[in-house]
Order: structure tokens, then C-alpha cells, then sequence
């Protein structure tokens, strides 16, 4: 009999704490704010107006700006002429045109055998122009740089890339970018 009343206190007890649960979450459950929420309308005018300058430019030809370029293979202590690769994979010169500069956003340095040790690379526009950026990488994986305002190259420019005499193996580097007017 008296298993039986500690079962019956414990079902009791167990009963009022649900009801005290429910009752407490249902006022939680309630939306606090002002009359009609907090949601956010936008009245007149539509479209809402911008003012200031805006830039644009025609979508259609985003993409004849958009430049890739491939070093080839660099070895220790060379250069090589960044050039654009046709489809067939066929090394073509690249200039930056009279009437646009070059924006390089992005170096892509992968080693051709990987391995232990360091490579380093830099770039020029020209035999007696100085470096622009140099950077020094490990031979073991692909390395990746983006450049949010970009280097820039001018018109008429010949990019080149250069690999120290110091540096482990042999490199093909990748540069992405977009031309602008001048």
C-alpha cells in the first residue's frame, strides 16, 4: 500500500509540473512589440530612388575585359613572358592595349614537381622595370593570392615573370585580372 502512495504522490507531482511548464511556456510564446509586430514596410515611393553617382556597365561585355594569363614553365633564374593560351593550349603574346590598363586580382604559383623547399617569384612589366610584389612559397602545393584593388599594369605593358636563382624547382604561374579604360 505504500508503494502505491509514493506512486501516486510522484504521477501527482510530475502532473503539476507539466501544468506549470505549459503554462509558463505559452506566455513566452506570446509576440512582443508594438501593435502589428515588428515588421518592416516600405511605403511610397517604389522602386525606392538611389541618388548619387551610380557606375554601369553593359553586362554583355563584362567578359571580353576578363584576362588569363600563363607564365609557362619557370625555372630557377628565368623569365617568361605572361601570355594568353588559346584553347588548343597554344601560347599567345600579350600586351596590355593603348586604351587599357591591366588589373591582376589574382596569382595562382604551382610547382611543376612538387616537393621539399621554397620558390620564389616576381613579377615586371619590362626588362629594366622593377619588381612588382615578390612572393616566396612553398614547393609542396599550389599557392593562391587575390588582390582585392589589384596590381596594376599600363598600357602597353609586357608582363613578365620571374623566378630568383634561389628557388627549388621549376613553376607554372597564373595570373587573372580584367582590363580598364586607361
Amino acid at each position: 500500500m505504500q508503494t502505491r502512495t509514493k506512486k501516486v504522490i510522484a504521477v501527482a507531482a510530475i502532473m503539476s509540473f507539466v501544468a506549470i511548464g505549459s503554462h509558463g511556456n505559452s506566455q513566452l510564446a506570446g509576440a512582443n512589440g508594438p501593435p502589428g509586430g515588428l515588421d518592416v514596410r516600405i511605403v511610397n515611393p517604389l522602386p525606392v530612388p538611389i541618388t548619387g553617382s551610380v557606375i554601369s556597365q553593359d553586362a554583355s561585355k563584362l567578359a571580353s575585359n576578363l584576362v588569363r594569363l600563363n607564365s609557362d614553365i619557370v625555372g630557377p633564374g628565368t623569365e617568361r613572358t605572361a601570355s594568353k593560351v588559346t584553347p588548343d593550349g597554344v601560347f599567345t603574346a600579350f600586351v596590355v592595349p593603348n586604351d587599357r590598363s591591366l588589373v591582376v586580382t589574382s596569382i595562382d604559383i604551382e610547382p611543376v614537381s612538387p616537393g621539399a623547399g621554397t620558390n620564389s617569384v616576381f613579377l615586371t612589366s619590362g626588362p629594366d622595370t622593377a619588381a612588382v610584389g615578390r612572393w616566396s612559397v612553398p614547393n609542396s602545393s599550389v599557392n593562391q593570392f587575390a588582390f582585392q584593388s589589384g596590381i596594376v599594369f599600363p598600357a602597353g605593358s609586357v608582363v613578365k615573370v620571374r623566378s630568383i636563382p634561389a628557388s627549388t624547382g621549376q613553376v607554372v604561374v597564373t595570373l587573372g585580372g580584367y582590363l580598364t579604360a586607361s
